[in-house]
């Protein structure tokens, strides 16, 4: 399926990747975290998606958000602080490896 020059596809591995990745995130940022949710068009099931997995990390304060930016680099990805808007916070993959396992 196409729509505005953007292919969308379904993917039954969509739940399964996420959680190979929630489990090296939550490995690295475990005492900081409350949670990780799997949000976005690919957390439903048989959706037609952009093939890109949107995760939500649930954070208590915002204090330890620097500290989170510091451990989500070192397994790959970068910070875009404002992304798309102002407040929102967000992170990309270095490259298709990330997130790597330390």
């Amino acid at each position: 399926m196409e729509h505005s020059g953007i292919e969308l596809v379904t993917d039954e591995r969509w739940a399964e990747i996420f959680q190979q990745i929630k489990r090296i995130l939550t490995m690295s940022l475990h005492n900081l975290i409350i949670d990780i949710e799997h949000v976005g068009s690919t957390s439903v099931q048989g959706l037609a998606a952009k093939p890109i997995l949107d995760i939500d990390i649930v954070i208590e304060s915002y204090d330890v958000f620097p500290n989170i930016i510091l451990e989500l680099e070192k397994i790959g990805y970068f910070h875009q602080e404002e992304w798309s808007f102002e407040g929102r916070e967000a992170f990309g993959r270095k490259d298709i490896l990330t997130p790597q396992e330390r």
